[in-house]
């Protein structure tokens, strides 16, 4: 159920980068500068994700109430950690997207250590499922960090 709500946050950000990319990829074949396009679009993901974590930090109890009943209020302690992590994952998508637009592409043998780190942290955190939460904020900070570094020249 928590996962849901974050997963409302991913996907409610998707669009966004189906805008961006045909947008900076155009703009990067024409040897234009594409620092605005990936700025807009960062800052409007950004945006979503700053106004999502503050109605789900002010009316957690709300939320998932009107989503999935009573019996499911234990889990609204969580769903700010999670609207993080989604966040954090929502934003890299993005960062991603724009690198592969602008031929900056991450190697496969990043990837395969950061699905190796994830795997590692979610297992240490799974004693509970705010621990895991925790996990899967570090995983995602970890990802975010991937995908600017990705980007630089």
């Amino acid at each position: 159920v928590a996962n849901q709500i974050g997963k409302m946050i991913f996907f409610g950000t998707l669009a966004i980068g189906k805008v961006m990319f045909p947008i900076s990829a155009e703009t990067f074949e024409r040897n234009e500068k594409t620092k605005q396009v990936i700025i807009k679009s960062f800052s409007a993901v950004l945006g979503i994700c700053v106004i999502s974590l503050i109605v789900i930090a002010l009316f957690p109890n709300l939320i998932v109430g009107l989503l999935y009943g009573k019996n499911y209020l234990d889990i609204s302690g969580i769903i700010f950690n999670i609207g993080i992590a989604f966040s954090l994952l929502a934003l890299s998508n993005l960062i991603f997207l724009y690198g592969i637009s602008v031929n900056r592409v991450v190697k496969l043998k990043y990837i395969l250590a950061f699905i190796l780190f994830q795997s590692i942290i979610l297992f240490i955190f799974s004693a509970n499922i705010y621990n895991y939460s925790l996990g899967m904020i570090l995983s995602g900070v970890v990802l975010f960090s991937i995908s600017l570094i990705s980007i630089r020249k």
